[in-house]
């Protein structure tokens, strides 16, 4: 796999600048092939997010300042705080079917590019098909997309990025978690072997605990509606 290339040097992660060297305009790194760049593509993430953080942050204050500016100018020109919010909500109604519009589409790219491939994943790996609502639950929440939608990336309990490859994780360290989502990982359901449970107490759920839990969470999500 090949390191990426930058356009400018700071675009390179903290930690990574002694690996690259300018070249015509930009800076290439300078070793072309390395049998893996795990550890620079998650720092690369890691700084992706931390500026998408930044620039929520910074739009956000963009956007207080704006609304300021928009008072000031109402009331230079004798417009009332009731137009004003009638104007605000008109802007509102205008850019709503917009965003709405902007939300299904990447909902559909997530689909396509993490949440089908990581169903696939689990099941290829030997995830049970009649657990894999059960499985998509917490498999979602422990996955995410890189900036540019086309890696998928693993997250850990907390939430924070981590180095670990999809595949590995839904193969190992996932059914390690949830062994009861797995065929012959001693769950019971369709497709469950009889083979001897392992692992410590505290990283496995009984399989009949884990089917009252997730009859209450569908309760619960079906009452919500």
């Amino acid at each position: 796999m090949a390191f990426p290339v930058f356009e400018k040097k700071e675009d390179i992660p903290k930690g990574f600048e002694d690996l690259y060297e300018e070249k015509d305009g930009k800076f290439s790194p300078k070793v072309t092939e390395v049998p893996d760049v795990t550890g620079l593509n998650t720092a690369l993430e890691t700084e992706r997010r931390e500026r998408a953080e930044e620039k929520k942050l910074r739009v956000k204050a963009e956007n207080t300042a704006a609304e300021l500016r928009r008072k000031q100018a109402a009331a230079e020109n004798n417009i009332s705080e009731e137009q004003l919010e009638a104007l605000r909500k008109e802007d509102e109604v205008r850019r709503k079917p917009i965003q709405e519009e902007l939300d299904r589409t990447k909902a559909e790219l997530t689909k396509v590019k993490k949440t089908d491939r990581v169903q696939r994943l689990f099941l290829d790996s030997g995830g049970m098909p009649d657990r894999v609502e059960d499985a998509m639950l917490a498999l979602d929440r422990r996955t995410g997309l890189t900036e540019d939608g086309n890696t998928i990336t693993v997250l850990d309990k907390d939430g924070k990025l981590t180095t670990e490859k999809v595949e590995d994780f839904v193969k190992a360290s996932f059914k390690k978690e949830k062994p009861w989502l797995y065929a012959g990982s001693g769950g019971s359901g369709s497709g469950a072997g009889g083979s001897t449970r392992t692992g410590s107490p505290a990283d496995e759920t009984p399989p009949g605990e884990q089917e009252r839990i997730t009859a209450t969470k569908r309760a619960q999500v079906s009452g919500a509606f």
